[in-house]
């Protein structure tokens, strides 16, 4: 059940009210997967001094490359669907952030922020004493200094276990690319990816993203920075796609793979002579930062690229976590077992000329006498039809096998009652394992409790590529005068577990993930 947000979030409450009476809204939809969104006329988003944007750049954007040997897919958005309801021509979608599925007090300058950028190059010139040093992140990242004006690729979508083992925060995975610009004392940083954050979204699947500041991520707030549109900066263009958006289907270790194309390009308007910041997400303009956020900076140019993994565990010792980045599994595992960035382009003038990619590795580790359980294998001009690329992910070596597995399940608002009983069968290695998660002689599972089950896999260890669909299943016991159990799965984490490590099968999470009945005992992920 949604906990009191009144008692555990006031702050946040009180600015999401402040925030939502600043927004024209016309018209609240909710999208299949439940997100709320509020859509305002296209020119309410600046004030009226403000000069909205003419039209988008005219830049080609780019085509994507097809390898027989790597085929991938494009992600897909809820938008997509033209039965999906909508606001009224236009208007623009904007995310209202659902506060209801926090589990734990947010401050807002916590919820708001995003401090890693501030590490992840660790060269950078205008480095400050008062500079923020954020603890727990980590980075593995392709680095490229220079002159820039735009930047594009290829991200592979995953969806990363975090929060493992829980901290007193929430934790976050990240696949992205920063922008970044060192002319004035404080840097300034344009940012997009997808991230999976359960503070920021709600829940623990990958979403869009953007992130923006122009004090060196000494604050957030409106004209200042943060993710998103929940402060002033970002405007929305597309009727379709938007930041926090969710991304569905997600790459599957050893099949099938997606991902989503981005693009970034500062683009001077012809008429006016007016610069914004443009995102292009699957080969749609999507939205824009004006430059005039990042006076005497990002303004005019960008210094660095930076792409690749950021991981931030909120653990008291970092070296401790066993947060997923990417797929989970290290760079040297390849095609589809580690994340991967591709076709990594950046542009060198204002007309949009690009060219391939040519940075270096680097890396930043959340405890300086700790090692680095992520990596990342760079292609830089590889000359084929992925062009610069690397692969990037952990903290799973490539070569790993399992022979347990656990079940972390957790009980929502309907229980488990005492004389039901629940299974859940792995298919593995070309057969299928049965494995009792409570008995029926077992004590019920109450609302909202969490139950962690380990079992010990028969036959050899197997590799991750050898587990295949998980059912699980409700039997009832009726004794009279009762009927049939219904049980609510709020959600549900699989670990894998070996002498090499551990590493997260799937993690699913809902409100209900799931309702298992009479009528529908079972439920296949």
């Amino acid at each position: 059940m949604p906990l009191d947000q009144q008692h555990l979030n006031p702050e946040l409450l009180q600015w999401l009210a402040s925030r939502q009476s600043t927004l024209k809204i016309v018209k609240t939809t909710t999208t299949p997967s439940g997100q709320t969104l509020d859509w305002v006329p296209f020119e309410s988003q600046v004030a009226a001094a403000v000069k909205l944007a003419s039209a988008p750049p005219t830049t080609l954007l780019p085509v994507r490359t097809e390898d027989a040997q790597r085929p991938v897919k494009l992600v897909g958005f809820e938008l997509d669907d033209p039965k999906v309801e909508r606001g009224p021509a236009g208007t623009v979608p904007i995310l209202r952030p659902d506060l209801s599925r926090l589990t734990k007090t947010v401050a807002l300058k916590d919820f708001h922020l995003k401090q890693g950028g501030a590490l992840v190059n660790k060269d950078r010139p205008n480095k400050q004493p008062g500079d923020p040093n954020p603890a727990g992140y980590f980075h593995d990242t392709d680095s490229q200094s220079g002159t820039f004006y735009g930047w594009e690729g290829n991200l592979n979508v995953w969806d990363p276990s975090i929060n493992n083992p829980a901290g007193p925060g929430d934790d976050h995975s990240i696949l992205q690319v920063w922008l970044q610009n060192y002319d004035k004392p404080q840097l300034h940083s344009v940012e997009g990816g997808w991230t999976v954050d359960q503070s920021l979204n709600g829940d623990t699947n990958p979403h869009l993203f953007t992130y923006y500041t122009n004090n060196g991520y000494t604050s957030n707030g409106n004209n200042q920075g943060g993710y998103n549109a929940l402060v002033t900066g970002w405007v929305q263009y597309s009727p379709t796609y938007y930041p926090g958006i969710l991304l569905t289907p997600v790459s599957i270790w050893g099949g099938a793979q997606y991902e989503i194309s981005m693009k970034w390009q500062l683009y001077k308007e012809p008429n006016t002579g007016v610069l914004n910041w443009w995102l292009a997400v699957n080969g749609n303009w999507i939205g824009y930062y004006p430059a005039s956020l990042f006076s005497g900076g990002l303004e005019n140019k960008v210094e660095w690229i930076g792409s690749g993994g950021e991981v931030d565990s909120s653990l008291a010792n970092p070296a401790q976590t066993k947060d997923q980045m990417g797929s989970g599994w290290q760079a040297a595992a390849g095609w589809t077992k580690a994340a991967y960035l591709r076709n990594l382009r950046t542009q060198s003038n204002l007309n949009g000329t690009m060219a391939n990619n040519s940075g270096v590795a680097t890396t930043d580790i959340a405890t300086s006498s700790g090692s680095d359980p992520y990596t990342i294998q760079m292609q830089m001009n590889s000359g084929g039809s992925w062009g610069s690329y690397f692969y990037v992910g952990g903290p799973t070596p490539a070569a790993t096998t399992f022979n347990q597995i656990t079940f972390n399940i957790l009980t929502g608002g309907d229980d488990l009652r005492g004389d039901s009983s629940a299974t859940a069968t792995v298919k593995i290695g070309g057969g299928s394992q049965t494995f009792t998660l409570k008995a029926q002689s077992d004590p019920g599972w109450g609302n909202n409790s969490d139950h962690v089950k380990t079992f010990t896999i028969a036959g050899p260890a197997q590799p991750p590529s050898a587990f295949g669909n998980v059912t699980f299943t409700l039997t009832s016991h009726n004794s009279f005068p009762e009927t049939d159990d219904n049980w609510n799965i709020q959600s549900v984490t699989i670990t894998l577990n070996g002498p090499g490590g551990s590493t997260t099968l799937l993690t699913r999470s809902g409100n209900p993930f799931a309702r298992l009945t009479g009528s529908s005992p079972s439920v296949t992920v």
